[in-house]
């Protein structure tokens, strides 16, 4: 039989996975409840342990990842700062602060982090333990630089190699950390510095016709590996 797939998302709909012997479910960022299966790949625990962002920071810290601070008593010390909303997502609900009044228009449901400089930023992708995938995100030519690196803000993943180890290391600890089978790892590296910070999990990412069949070929692996 082959894996159910749970998700909204277009992109994750059009795999050609073979036929397994047992049940499969493969959760793309679906928090609901559904029937037993025999493997569950992304447990509706973990995937809410990513949805929620300030639990994530949380589980981040908890277990040494290296991340922006935590600024749980923000004050002016502290500025420039991030403002996240709990389920902030592609860029929406996320905005820079720099001045006490900002602070305290943003006591809202969500959570408060140092801003960092990070000059490139990568999307790591992750399976059973292992990295299969990477992409750096370029800046498309005519768009003005932005500390939001997604493509609404005129950014491009591409598959170049070239990533530092420290940051493949951090983003294998984030997804064991939250409790996942796979994720995309947002994770930001300063050049100058050599620092590394894992800006979130990504049960659902947007998937492109080479990450697709990168996936397709780790999922299979995977599900293998547990049959």
């Amino acid at each position: 039989m082959k894996p159910i797939i749970c998700t909204n998302h277009e992109s994750h709909r059009h795999f050609d996975f073979p036929d397994f012997e047992k049940s499969v479910r493969i959760r793309f960022g679906a928090i609901k409840a559904y029937p037993p299966v025999f493997l569950e790949i992304n447990s509706v625990w973990a995937t809410l342990r990513s949805a929620d962002k300030a639990v994530m920071k949380k589980i981040f810290i908890a277990n040494k990842v290296a991340t922006p601070e935590l600024c749980e008593f923000p004050h002016k010390e502290k500025l420039p700062l991030v403002f996240k909303t709990q389920n902030h997502t592609r860029g929406r609900g996320m905005y820079i602060i720099n001045t006490v009044c900002e602070i305290a228009n943003n006591a809202m449901a969500g959570y408060f982090e140092k801003f960092v400089e990070s000059d490139r930023e990568f999307r790591i992708h992750v399976m059973g333990g292992r990295v299969f995938y990477a992409d750096e995100k370029f800046l498309k030519d005519g768009h003005v630089a932005s500390w939001i690196k997604n493509k609404k803000h005129g950014y491009k993943n591409l598959n170049r190699g070239n990533v530092p180890q420290n940051v493949l290391i951090e983003a294998l600890k984030a997804v064991t950390a939250i409790g996942l089978d796979f994720a995309a790892v947002d994770v930001g590296y300063n050049t100058k510095t050599k620092e590394v910070y894992v800006f979130e999990t990504n049960t659902a990412p947007g998937l492109r016709t080479r990450t697709r069949a990168a996936y397709r070929s780790a999922f299979i692996d995977f599900i293998n590996k547990k049959l």
